[in-house]
């Protein structure tokens, strides 16, 4: 089916005239695959700014159907209308229709933030680094995308939307605060540096602040949790907050390649190398869970990982 019939759905419901059987079949279509949700959202945050686009161009609608009708009068004195009151009324009601129907259409395309959104997307096992028009830096972990406008440098205000993971250095502005936008969460700020974590299947947004502060806020925007350097902030479904101090394995961990381990309890241990390396670790011994370990890793495999703990613990590891 054509992207566009969906677009298209995406205009009604925007404008609140899609019906259920349409929004049944939009809801469907987002569901079907992540690049239909990015495209969605990507077309919601076109709309949102292109309401706050403000052209320079104001049209004369007087002066153009004045200017219409005088054309299809011009037009009528070399035909005998056969019911001259009634056809005359026809054409000045069809002439304001199609007057409105034009400016309806170039309400809707009058803005350029539809045609200049930039998407960026990884895939698994991908990782890039994207410099913004603004100067800020963005690197995006594996199976993640972002959105934002291409004239971000000259917007009022610096918008992106986030799905999956993404490590962020922005660059500092106190006029034009930083927004990004995940499915459960909104992040502001104004110069920092942090990582966040916003994967769909995941029930949470995470924000771990390296330095810096950022603003976290619930889908409600009722509250918002500020997160100073070193603080880790979790944003739910139903929009609470909660914040916690940064674990000593920093969350952005993935960009850097390096676990650097000083007195960590086995359980953090084990916690942060399933996150690591996306496996399953079990601790038989409820002994071994409260052991500190110590260790510097830097792009190290994780069977040498493992069998440095089992030595320095004197212990046995199984897969």
């Amino acid at each position: 089916m054509s992207i566009s019939k969906y677009i298209l759905f995406l205009h009604h419901k925007l404008k609140g005239n899609l019906s259920e059987a349409s929004a049944n079949e939009l809801d469907h279509w987002r569901k079907e695959a992540d690049e239909n949700e990015v495209t969605a959202q990507q077309t919601e945050k076109a709309w949102e700014l292109g309401g706050r686009y403000k052209s320079g161009f104001q049209p004369d609608t007087s002066a153009g159907f004045a200017q219409l009708k005088a054309k299809m009068q011009a037009a009528e004195a070399k035909v005998v209308p056969l019911q001259p009151r009634r056809n005359n009324r026809l054409a000045v009601a069809a002439s304001i229709a199609l007057l409105a129907g034009c400016f309806a259409v170039w309400q809707i395309y009058r803005t350029p933030s539809a045609a200049a959104m930039v998407s960026v997307t990884t895939k698994a096992g991908e990782r890039r680094e994207i410099k913004l028009p603004d100067g800020s830096q963005v690197v995006l972990n594996e199976n993640s995308s972002i959105a934002y406008v291409a004239n971000m440098q000259n917007a009022t205000s610096r918008r992106l939307n986030l799905s999956g993971e993404a490590y962020f250095d922005i660059t500092e502005d106190p006029n034009r605060p930083f927004i990004i936008a995940t499915a459960y969460a909104t992040v502001r700020v104004l110069g920092t540096a942090f990582n966040v974590r916003a994967y769909r299947e995941e029930p949470q947004t995470e924000v771990e602040v390296e330095r810096g502060k950022v603003a976290l806020e619930g889908a409600s925007a009722d509250e918002a949790l500020v997160l100073s350097a070193g603080q880790r902030g979790l944003c739910r479904p139903d929009g609470s907050l909660d914040r916690t101090k940064s674990p000593e394995l920093p969350a952005h961990s993935w960009r850097t390649g390096k676990l650097e381990f000083r007195g960590t309890p086995m359980t953090q241990v084990a916690e942060a190398l399933e996150r690591h390396y996306k496996i399953r670790i079990e601790l038989d011994r409820s002994s071994i869970a409260h052991c500190p370990f110590s260790g510097n890793f830097s792009q190290t495999p994780l069977e040498a990982i493992m069998e440095t703990i089992a030595v320095t613990l004197k212990a046995k590891t199984t897969r």
